[in-house]
């Protein structure tokens, strides 16, 4: 698949489009594009954000909200790569399916590097992720598509009482929703349906991964690993160290390739202790994997496909983490002293996603973005992560 070029190498700096201005992995990605010598441009729906209070940012947009119309949003955000005479658009969060869905509208005015909407659902979607990684020959959870209660309770009825099974969402994020319970239990209130399908799926004990690449046509010009250590809550990741793991390399560097993929994207992975690696869910979008790279690595040339034969992997052995998420909800996940050991060595030794001495300002600009998502939490009676993606977040809808 081609884009439009951004422009020929060694004709000097490039203006970078990032939208999803609010996300840690936005901002940390408009600092690795200045660091390199390019202008960087932020976009949001959201006035006040990461980004926008940084000073490696040149300009900052706000922009209508995805969920109010997709094509409104296209619209204005073509009006932005215009003015500011863009040569490359990144969206970080799931602004990414409208960018996908409307990409040759996109793709006259700058370098989208940005897959088809198909295939970027077919990732997204936790179900037919697994049906396409069994089909191409990886090894997968047993998994079953739920498209009703009955369904469920039937799924749980057959399960064997002494294993336990995952129940989640097709779509969802921030594991909200997830539920784990073994064979035999009742199902509760699980409101799956076609419209709204679930997945029932073995639960695998190991050690949990994240990985973070960029891809051209199938080609993996950049891979990050960490293992997933602390969490907030049972959701995201909050403490990301980089793990030298030429297993999940490989894994990744095969799928990209059969299903000839461009773009960010990043997986979730168990590895049991025999070293089996499984798949459990696919995110075609930029994540936190980011955070591990540096000035240095110079991840720009993995963007612009610019860099050498070789997979640009991140070079620092210093963990970055959330530190604020750390104080509040990763300390509750420590159950042993050699635990907490890690902890306070995470959180002390660590650099912080979001503060840097010479950019603070973003550090400040977190309290007005949680005071917002605070409030339209109460509005819609959902967590505060659900509220910092529901004007953006992409449930199948065409």
């Amino acid at each position: 698949m081609s884009t439009r070029p951004a422009q020929e190498e060694g004709e000097g700096p490039l203006t970078v489009l990032i939208t999803g201005g609010r996300a840690p992995a936005a901002l940390e990605l408009a600092r690795l594009w200045s660091a390199a010598g390019h202008r960087v441009i932020t976009a949001d729906s959201i006035a006040r954000t990461l980004c926008g209070a940084s000073r490696r940012v040149a300009g900052n947009y706000v922009l209508p909200e995805v969920n109010d119309g997709p094509q409104q949003y296209i619209e204005a955000l073509a009006d932005v790569i215009q003015r500011e005479r863009v040569h490359m658009l990144i969206p970080t969060c799931e602004e990414v399916f409208a960018v996908s869905r409307f990409r040759e509208r996109l793709l006259p005015l700058c370098q989208v590097l940005v897959d088809e909407a198909s295939k970027l659902s077919l990732l997204h979607n936790k179900w037919e992720f697994i049906d396409t990684a069994k089909r191409l020959g990886f090894r997968v959870p047993e998994t079953r598509l739920l498209t009703s209660e009955g369904e469920v309770q039937a799924f749980l009825e057959e399960g064997d009482p002494l294993r336990r099974y995952v129940l989640k969402p097709v779509y969802s994020r921030f594991a909200s929703k997830v539920r784990i319970v073994r064979g035999g239990e009742a199902a509760g209130d699980i409101p799956a349906s076609r419209r709204y399908p679930w997945v029932g799926q073995q639960f695998i004990e190991g050690k949990p991964y994240c990985t973070y690449g960029i891809a051209h046509d199938g080609r993996l010009t950049a891979h990050a690993a960490y293992a997933s250590n602390f969490t907030a809550g049972q959701g995201a990741c909050v403490c990301f160290e980089r793990e030298e793991h030429s297993g999940l390399q490989e894994w990744v560097a095969r799928m990209v390739s059969a299903i000839r993929f461009t773009g960010q994207i990043a997986f979730d992975f168990i590895e049991t202790e025999e070293g089996t690696l499984y798949p459990l869910e696919c995110n075609p979008r930029a994540t936190s994997g980011i955070h591990l790279f540096r000035a240095e690595d110079r991840l720009d040339r993995a963007f612009l496909d610019t860099a050498s034969d070789s997979i640009l992997t991140p070079s620092g052995n210093r963990p970055t983490v959330l530190k604020g998420a750390m104080l509040l909800y990763a300390w509750k996940g420590i159950s042993s002293l050699p635990r907490a050991r890690d902890w306070m060595r995470a959180v002390f030794r660590g650099r912080d996603a979001v503060f840097r001495w010479d950019d603070p300002a973003p550090l400040a600009a977190q309290w007005p973005m949680l005071l917002h998502f605070w409030r339209k939490s109460r509005k819609h009676g959902i967590s505060i992560a659900e509220a910092t993606t529901i004007d953006m977040e992409w449930n199948g809808e065409r």
